[in-house]
Order: C-alpha cells, then structure tokens, then sequence
C-alpha cells in the first residue's frame, strides 16, 4: 500500500542507493520513496481525496512546467502528471508557468493544485520569480502523511 495514496501496488525491485523501490501498480510502474511503502495490512490514511495518476518512472523530472500554448483540458492533464512525476523524484517545489493572458490557465492551475492530494501549499510568484504569469507549488515532503496532518 502506498500510504496516503490509497494505491495498492507489488513491490518489483529493491530499493535504489536513493531510497525509491520500484512498484507495479493498476495504471503502470512508478518508483516511490520507501517510507512510502506500507504492508498489505496498513491502517493508515487509506484513500487519497481524489485519484492520483502514478504511471511513470522517469528519474530527472525538471522544477518547473511550462503550459504556455497549452488549451486548459490540455495543462490540466499534463500539470496532474508533472504534479505526481515531481511528487515521486522528491521535488520540495516546482514552479508552473502559464503565462499572464487572459487569466484561463492561471485559474486552471489553481483550481487543479486547490484540492490535489500531494499539493501541500501554492502561490502566485512574487515579482523577482516571474509575477502573476507563474505558480510556485510546494509539494508534500516524502514520509509526511498528507492532508495536513505531520
């Protein structure tokens, strides 16, 4: 059981010099931080408040994601993946650029991150990161449950 995800899943390699164990889960492989990994039995949190995509595993994830161009069904799909591949590398923060424009894929952005379960806080950048036109997202550090609650 992946805690705080709600996902089941079979543990497939051992866990690498970084501390992430490869697991076969429903949607696809993922690689997970081993403090992750609960045993079938676990108790904890057992489901998340929404689906969390985990098919990826791909090791070098950039800090930020550009959605520029992007229709908002578009950067709404790939900002869900960026969220979760930057969730399992260990990334504390990412920065999201959607430009300045009319404002749709701003509100996108935020009505995404404002109920995502490894989206521990998010903000409008301050001038100096790139203003109203880039959302900074801290994500849910590995091991501490998520919903709030350390």
């Amino acid at each position: 059981m992946i805690k705080g995800l709600g996902q089941r899943g079979i543990v497939i390699e051992p866990p690498s010099p970084s501390g992430l164990v490869e697991v076969r889960l429903p949607l696809g492989k993922a690689k997970v931080p081993l403090e992750a990994i609960g045993s079938k039995g676990y108790s904890g949190q057992q489901a998340a408040s929404r689906p969390i995509r985990l098919s990826r595993t791909i090791d070098e994830v950039g800090s930020e994601l550009n959605l520029i161009g992007c229709n908002a069904a578009e950067a709404a799909r790939r900002l869900d993946q960026y969220v979760g591949d930057a969730f399992l590398v260990g990334l504390p923060t990412v920065r999201i650029i959607h430009g300045k424009g009319s404002g749709i894929l701003r509100k996108t952005v935020a009505e995404l991150l404002q109920d995502h379960p490894l989206v521990e806080n998010f903000r409008v950048a301050d001038y100096l990161e790139g203003g109203i036109g880039v959302t900074i997202v801290e994500l849910y550090p590995h091991g501490v449950p998520m919903g709030g609650a350390a």
